[in-house]
């Protein structure tokens, strides 16, 4: 009789470290799923910061200014403070075409394209109009999304 309850006592243990042992490797299974998924998203989170690190180094970025260069002369500078060059440069006063605006002096124009850290301008008339500008620039460059900035110059 003893012995009969010896192998029951037995059979009853070897039972509970069989569900203890398919309990953990339960658990084991769902942290290993938990850090692959923690894995997968901190993939995709690397992967998009050199996605936007490689198309920084391929971003041109205009910047405007209206700068007084004597009494009655004024000139529109266009910098590119970005690492790529900037082509088809297209700018738009108060929503008209840069050549077709008042303020544009005829035969001296803005070149369209710009390379990284450069600056161009042109002359502009403020004798007809005055400022506040609304300015808008539009511009490919090596990203593959076109370049716009959007803002208001002044003196």
């Amino acid at each position: 009789m003893a012995s009969n309850i010896l192998e029951i006592v037995g059979i009853i243990l070897a039972a509970g470290s069989l569900f203890i042992a398919l309990l953990a490797y339960h658990k084991s299974g769902q942290a290993q799923d938990r850090a692959n998924s923690i894995q997968a998203q901190l993939l995709k989170i690397e992967e998009q910061r050199e996605a936007e690190a490689l198309q920084r180094t391929q971003t041109a970025s205009l910047r405007p200014a209206l700068r007084k260069v004597s009494n009655t002369t004024y000139r529109l500078y266009l910098r590119n403070v970005g690492v790529s060059e900037a082509r088809n440069v297209k700018v738009l006063i108060n929503g008209i075409p840069l050549d077709n605006h008042p303020a544009a002096v005829s035969g001296d124009q803005l070149a369209s394209l710009i390379g990284p850290n450069t600056e161009v301008s042109c002359l502009f008339n403020v004798l007809h109009c005055q400022p506040p500008f609304g300015i808008e620039i539009a511009w490919e460059d090596n990203s593959g999304q076109l370049g716009l900035f959007r803002g208001t110059i002044s003196f």
